[in-house]
């Protein structure tokens, strides 16, 4: 289940020192208080003790706080978390890099307050992951320095193990994860996993959990991998998946069935990649557990190029087939078909890579295709899969995934880094982020949910921004002074020279801005590192200055032109 064409997170990291953004917003519960349980005496006693103690009475259980109806059914807001590392170092006067990166998903503040032990699990599992980039990125230096500078090949290593949300609902949170390596040598590795979670219990579901007849299992997988792959297996393909036990298979879950994943080298030669069985409850009904996979109203899939996928997008209770195929011109530009059934759509936008989305409505379904243009820009179009036409174009400069991205430490060349923004899982709440050029470029992201036209619909007025660097005022810069919460402190307010500031929000003219009040330059010549926010950096928001910019005749501020003003500013071509 590989992504149409994946960008490199080492042109990420660069990017990002341009442009970045990230943003949440939520609801709130509050978790159930857990049952006491009572102490248990023991059956057999010492004959010496003179005095039995009496048992300690359970403490009582307080009275669970009222759920309203709406909080039942809260839906989940993911945030995806990516930590790795990154080298690079010329060799024979060529650049060559190393990389170690894991994504992680974790959920959002507010969502936690309804899903507490779905949030412990899922940070557990970070926690345990990523303590091992240190040692991964370890055993990519030493495979460095044996065949890159000392062995002369020309070559980049990495290691890379990203996670794609599959289902997240209710009920189930489950995902795939992909690792991708290369030490040097013939050829790489690939490996898919899966993990599926119990959003109520975050307890890990097993596929014996699920499954009602081991049997039947083997005989449906053994079947679908003789008829769709044929001959490339070691040996007999019903004996070897005979041999299995249930909960030794791979697999995932989404809101229609699961995937078995079978590895390289694990039924057949490397020549014959990974092997993948879906199954899904409708068509096995007799095989998967109903109760797993009731009907979901709302959700959004990502559909990956050349698999189809079957939904009942306009609740009448048949299924179209739905399949996103891309095609290559001789100038390198792509193309996306959505093939509807017997119908095909066309998009009439060219680009380099494309993310494409089923979002599912209560009464409607439709397909976001987010186009990758040159310079990292991105269009949104947008099609009506009930109607099947396109039903407008989106915000023409939306992007689904901008993470700010942050330099946590540099160790003997090595950088450290996070980078962090809310995944597309939900068409109540997700988030889009555009590209602005307010006092420098970056992203700007606001909260959106579904219109009833199909486009996104935001309620927000200006932009949150996470950008990963910071300004220097060189002479005051007249501004308003305010509080967090928006009261006015000060109507001609200025930011004092040399006050170091971050954006925080904007729009295409008026820009906030907070102050920095641990921020220490290491040297007072221009470059990246000098004004690139570490990690750790902290501000002061109580107090936010609000910059407004006139774009009439050039940049300016209050008649004065921006780059006589600030120090800076970074503009992308």
């Amino acid at each position: 289940m590989k992504k149409m064409r994946r960008r490199s997170l080492s042109v990420l990291l660069v990017m990002a020192m341009l442009m970045s953004a990230t943003s949440c917003g939520a609801v709130k519960k509050e978790e159930n208080p857990q049952e006491t349980e009572p102490v248990k005496q023991e059956a057999d006693q010492v004959a010496e003790v003179e005095e039995q103690p009496e048992p300690e009475e359970p403490p009582e259980s307080e009275e669970p706080e009222t759920i309203m109806p709406e909080e039942k059914n809260a839906p989940l807001n993911v945030m995806k978390t990516s930590a790795g590392c990154q080298y690079s170092e010329s060799v024979n006067d060529e650049w060559h890099s190393v990389e170690t990166m894991q994504d992680f998903f974790l959920l959002e503040d507010e969502s936690a307050k309804y899903y507490p032990k779905l949030a412990k699990a899922l940070a557990d599992y970070k926690n345990e992951n990523e303590s091992t980039i240190e040692t991964t990125m370890g055993s990519l230096m030493e495979n460095f320095t044996d065949v890159v500078v000392n062995g002369g090949l020309g070559v980049d290593l990495e290691d890379r193990t990203t996670r794609s949300v599959l289902r997240a609902d209710q009920s189930y949170f489950s995902f795939m994860e992909q690792n991708e390596s290369y030490y040097g040598g013939a050829h790489g590795g690939y490996m898919i996993t899966g993990m599926t979670f119990d959003v109520n219990t975050g307890v890990r579901v097993t596929l014996s959990d699920l499954i009602k007849d081991a049997g039947k299992l083997k005989e449906i997988v053994a079947k679908q991998l003789d008829e769709s792959y044929g001959d490339i297996f070691y040996e007999d393909v019903y004996q070897m998946i005979e041999a299995y036990d249930v909960d030794g298979f791979t697999w995932s879950m989404d809101p229609f069935g699961i995937t078995l994943y079978f590895n390289q080298y694990e039924l057949a030669p490397y020549a014959a990649g990974a092997q993948m069985v879906d199954l899904a409850y409708d068509d096995y009904p007799e095989l998967l557990d109903g109760a797993y996979f009731e009907p979901q109203e709302q959700y959004v899939l990502e559909l990956y190029e050349s698999e189809g996928i079957a939904v009942d997008v306009n609740n009448d209770g048949v299924k179209e087939q739905i399949t996103v195929e891309r095609s290559v011109d001789e100038y390198d530009y792509y193309t996306t078909n959505i093939l509807l059934n017997d119908r095909t759509i066309k998009s009439e936008v060219e680009d380099y890579d494309a993310e494409c989305y089923l979002v599912k409505c209560t009464d409607a379904a439709y397909l976001y295709v987010f186009h990758r243009m040159e310079s990292d820009y991105s269009v949104l179009e947008v099609f009506d899969l009930t109607t099947g036409t396109p039903v407008n174009w989106g915000d023409g400069n939306s992007n689904l995934f901008m993470p700010g991205t942050y330099v946590s430490h540099e160790e003997d060349g090595r950088y450290y880094y996070e980078t962090n923004c809310p995944v597309f899982v939900n068409p109540e709440v997700f988030y889009l982020s555009s590209r602005l050029d307010t006092l420098s470029t970056y992203n700007g992201t606001k909260k959106y949910h579904v219109g009833e036209s199909g486009l996104p619909v935001s309620d927000d007025e200006v932009y949150m921004v996470d950008a990963g660097f910071l300004l220097k005022a060189k002479e005051d810069v007249l501004c308003k002074v305010m509080k967090a919460d928006g009261t006015v402190i000060e109507e001609n307010g200025v930011i004092p020279a040399g006050t170091f500031f971050k954006i925080v929000s904007a729009t295409e003219t008026e820009v906030w801005g907070v102050r920095a009040i641990d921020y220490v330059p290491e040297s007072e010549e221009y470059d990246l590192n000098y004004f690139m926010v570490n990690a750790e950096t902290t501000y002061d928001n109580d107090t936010l200055f609000y910059i407004q910019m006139d774009r009439e005749y050039g940049d300016t501020i209050d008649g004065r032109d921006i780059w006589e003003l600030l120090d800076g500013l970074m503009y992308a071509g």
